[in-house]
């Protein structure tokens, strides 16, 4: 069972990251841009995500992915944390901090 405190440390190993707000709610963010942010659930997290995981993950697993409509055409969708695996919502975190991380900080993390 994940919760945001796992989001967080995962998240922190990660070059330029910070934990923030976003929509009034704690959020994480690299050089100011969303990876992440707790949802007003407190139990589900909205996510930067690639297209492919967005497109397969919800079907393979609906009780703990989905893309509430208004993700709909956003890289965004949510993750049920209670639900996630810890090895699968470390790999999503990575993904959304390579989505919105600028090239410096990908070659930082990278080498």
């Amino acid at each position: 069972m994940a919760n945001f405190d796992d989001v967080i440390a995962i998240a922190l190993k990660l070059s330029g990251t910070e934990v923030s707000t976003s929509y009034r709610t704690p959020a994480i963010k690299v050089q100011k841009k969303l990876l992440a942010r707790l949802r007003e659930d407190g139990v589900s997290l909205a996510i930067r995500a690639t297209f492919e995981a967005r497109s397969a993950l919800p079907l393979l697993e609906p009780e703990t992915f989905s893309i509430p409509e208004h993700y709909a055409k956003t890289d965004m969708f949510v993750i049920h944390l209670p639900t996630v695996k810890l090895g699968e919502l470390e790999r999503l975190v990575f993904d959304a901090w390579r989505i919105a991380a600028p090239k410096s900080l990908k070659e930082k993390n990278d080498g």
